[in-house]
Order: C-alpha cells, then sequence, then structure tokens
C-alpha cells in the first residue's frame, strides 16, 4: 500500500509511460478505424495491432480457455520465461508443463478467478521453467466475460521478480 500512495521516481516514471502508451494506443486505434473501407479490414488491422503490442509487452502475458485451461495465446516474454514456444504451449494446460503442485496451484487460482468472476492479484508464485530453473512470479489473473456475463477467458499477466526477491532476501 505504501508503495502505491507513495511511489518513487521510478514507480512514477513507469505508471507515467503506461499511461502514454495507452493514449498513443487510442489514438492510434482512431485513426486506423477512421481510415480502414470495410468492417473485415478494421477488425483485421485491429487484431494484427493488438497482436503485436501483446507479442512486445516485457512481462508475461498468457490467455487461457475458459472452459479447460488450455492455453490459447501467449506473448514472446511467455515463451522466454517458460522455455517452449508457443507451437509446442498452445492448446495444452498446466499439466503438461510443471510439477503436479504448481499446476494444482495455477488451476485453482485460475478456477477462483472464473468463479469469482473477479480479477485476483497474487504477489508471490513459483514456477519450474525447462531452461531458467525455478522463477518467483507476481502474477494478476483477469477473467474475460462474454455478452453474458460468463467467463470465457482468463487472462495472466506477470513479471518475474526472482532478482528482486533474492535481493531483498540478502
Amino acid at each position: 500500500l505504501e508503495s502505491i500512495l507513495h511511489p518513487d521516481p521510478f514507480e512514477i516514471y513507469i505508471r507515467g509511460a503506461v499511461f502514454i502508451i495507452a493514449v498513443a494506443f487510442g489514438l492510434y486505434a482512431q485513426i486506423l478505424l477512421r481510415n480502414t473501407e470495410s468492417e473485415a479490414q478494421r477488425a483485421a488491422t485491429a487484431e494484427d495491432f493488438l497482436a503485436t503490442v501483446v507479442q512486445n509487452i516485457p512481462d508475461i502475458v498468457f490467455v487461457k480457455d475458459a472452459e479447460d485451461l488450455r492455453f490459447v495465446r501467449l506473448n514472446h516474454s511467455a515463451e522466454k520465461l517458460l522455455g517452449y514456444t508457443s507451437k509446442e504451449l498452445l492448446g495444452k494446460n498446466d499439466y503438461d508443463f510443471f510439477p503436479q503442485a504448481q499446476a494444482d496451484f495455477f488451476t485453482s487460482k485460475d478456477r477462483e478467478v472464473l468463479d469469482n468472476k473477479r480479477a485476483l492479484d497474487i504477489p508471490e508464485e513459483s514456477i519450474d521453467t525447462r531452461d531458467l530453473g525455478r522463477r518467483i512470479l507476481h502474477t494478476r489473473k483477469v477473467p474475460i466475460l462474454d455478452q453474458a456475463g460468463n467467463p470465457r477467458y482468463l487472462l495472466g499477466i506477470a513479471e518475474d521478480i526472482t532478482t528482486t526477491v533474492e535481493t531483498e532476501r540478502e
């Protein structure tokens, strides 16, 4: 709470940068929508733009299907951290890549988010990766609801905080 109410200069810089990017994204999206001719073209352009933005976000971004919790989208940061390509991950679930206890934890948190239809902040969770060993993530999970208000997807955004946590513990 202290860091939210009294952010350090770096946090202020990050918040400002995110705000500027969001405003730029909104303006750019409006320009794209006005300049494209057909609705199909607008949708394709918006999808390409969104995919490019998501792929280049430095944090881990993943999307799972709400029904079976299988990965349907991941960004480059997720691939790099996990040590698998999107082709290897898409259509699979946590039990295909992680030890039973971790997969159980991830799945229980996913279900909690979807059942409650509310975002969940997980300040620290351990994850065993293919190439980087055990890492510590700060993860936020958000339900993506359909028009009827039912969960359709689960969006996960995670930051690798391993170095920060290890430094604080020392």
